[in-house]
């Protein structure tokens, strides 16, 4: 198995108290529904609150899309990862959702 993670970031779209809460039903079904079939979520929600440090200088400044939320999976290749990114409830209200392998720093590439 190899190691993903979804970086969600929020959309342009203001949803309604009643979508807020429904994405959020959708979301615990999904989670389940794929729970059932065999694969472990570790989510983690960021803060809001950002301080960011570059080359040019530093800055409070929050991204124009920041990542608000993170959710780490394995899954048996990239493709089968991006399957189940595909069918998170969030991207129907209008949340973005990216899809990336990754692992330890300095440990070797997954092949």
């Amino acid at each position: 198995m190899q190691q993903f993670v979804f970086l969600f970031r929020p959309g342009t779209r203001k949803l309604s108290p009643e979508e807020i809460t429904r994405r959020g039903a959708e979301i615990r079904a999904w989670a389940i529904e794929w729970t059932n079939k065999g694969y472990k979520f570790d989510p983690r929600a960021l803060g809001q609150e950002t301080y960011r440090i570059t080359a040019e200088g530093e800055s409070n400044v929050p991204e124009d899309k920041p990542v608000s939320n993170l959710l780490f999976l394995e899954a048996g290749s990239f493709d089968e990862a991006v399957k189940i990114a595909k069918t998170h409830p969030g991207a129907r209200y209008g949340t973005e959702i990216e899809v990336r392998a990754w692992t330890r720093p300095g440990a070797p590439p997954a092949k």
